[in-house]
């Protein structure tokens, strides 16, 4: 009861909705509340500016390309695993990785990518020759503050004559 009494009385001192509650510098009324229309909208477009800045319609990466290429059989191991993207990346060192993962499910190759500027493609070495079977490549790319993953199959065949 206290507590409604003391809100009554600091209603019944605030200035009525129109009259000015304290003097402009230039004489005008400020409309009794400290935050004019103007003030408002401007606050409200800052701050649809800032989400859209962060959060842009076109951040998804997109995978475009890759050798080996997506679901290919291919005769020969490849000594790098490369991935073509829709726009520019700026790989994030620490985050972006590249794994190569045999049909039982192990880690053949795993690689951070090194960080590029302004390159839409990112590679990983495979220092090995590997045996014939079925591969998954999983990729992971954090760039300028997105984070795009996926993966894909491949099949090496076993060489000629085997």
């Amino acid at each position: 009861m206290m507590h409604a009494m003391r809100i009554r009385q600091h209603l019944d001192r605030a200035p009525q909705q129109g009259t000015p509650s304290r003097p402009h510098p230039s004489g005008r009324a400020t409309g009794g509340h400290p935050l004019s229309a103007r003030t408002w909208a401007a606050s409200c477009a800052l701050a649809l500016l800032s989400w859209c800045w962060a959060n842009p319609a076109s951040a998804a990466l997109r995978l475009t390309k890759s050798t080996p290429a997506i679901q290919s059989v291919v005769s020969e191991s490849p000594s790098a695993i490369t991935l073509w993207f829709d726009e520019f990346v700026r790989p994030d060192a620490n985050l972006s990785t590249i794994t190569l993962v045999d049909k039982a499910g192990a880690t053949v190759v795993e690689g951070h990518v090194p960080s590029t500027k302004d390159t839409n493609t990112v590679s990983v070495a495979v220092p090995m020759v590997l045996p014939a079977g079925s591969y998954v490549v999983r990729w992971r790319i954090a760039s300028d503050g997105q984070l795009a993953q996926g993966q894909f199959g491949f099949q090496l065949l076993p060489p000629a004559g085997q």
